[in-house]
């Protein structure tokens, strides 16, 4: 209960790091029991704190590099931005820059692969902490929620309504909560259908630019 509480002081005041080292030396001691599961949510939190800030830190490297802006990679992934010659140039020279031979190029994008494989890195602790939670909470509407939610975010829809679904099932109050979440789970379901149209790019390529834009 000590680490616990450490955690969630330490997740508090922005120690994200130190808040999911805590958390994990209380999954340790507590392992098999039911407080398993909800020390598990707390360090599913943290992760998913983490997996923000990598994000953020992506984003900012993306437009240093000078792609287009989140807004901009939404559009690109539309089939209305690729209609026309300009629109379609636009796009072509953000594919070729994407995958560039140049040695500048090169060190760039391995800078941006980098900052996005820790974005993805924490991205699935998150997930992974909270599947695990649903196992060990079966009853608790909310590990649904949060597992749901991060599947979202994985890019895998079907399950995430799945978990949402048993989540509304569990708990009937849940139904304002859901129903966001229910929405960015449309938007993200528009954006993966416009990139699996674009069968021009790498499949590196697609998954970057759908973190970026969700």
């Amino acid at each position: 209960m000590k680490l616990k509480y450490k955690g969630n002081a330490e997740l508090e005041s922005g120690k994200v790091t130190a808040a999911i080292d805590s958390y994990s030396k209380a999954i340790e001691k507590c392992a098999g029991t039911k407080q398993e599961g909800i020390v598990l949510l707390l360090r599913a939190t943290a992760y998913s704190k983490q997996a923000q800030s990598h994000k953020e830190d992506l984003q900012e490297t993306v437009e240093e590099w000078r792609l287009p802006q989140t807004e901009d990679v939404q559009y690109l992934l539309s089939e209305t931005f690729v209609s026309g010659p300009e629109r379609a140039g636009f796009a072509n020279s953000v594919i070729r820059k994407l995958n560039s031979s140049g040695r500048k190029q090169q060190t760039e994008l391995r800078q941006i692969q980098y900052r996005h494989g820790l974005y993805q890195y924490a991205l699935l602790h998150a997930t992974q902490d909270s599947l695990r939670a649903t196992e060990i909470l079966p009853g608790y509407s909310i590990a649904w929620v949060q597992a749901g939610e991060l599947l979202g975010k994985l890019w895998k829809l079907k399950e995430s309504r799945q978990y949402h679904d048993k989540a509304q099932s569990l708990d009937g109050n849940l139904g304002s909560r859901l129903e966001l979440l229910q929405l960015d789970l449309k938007r993200r379901q528009d954006l993966l259908d416009q990139a699996q149209a674009r069968t021009d790019w790498a499949e590196d390529s697609l998954r970057l630019a759908l973190d970026i834009a969700g």
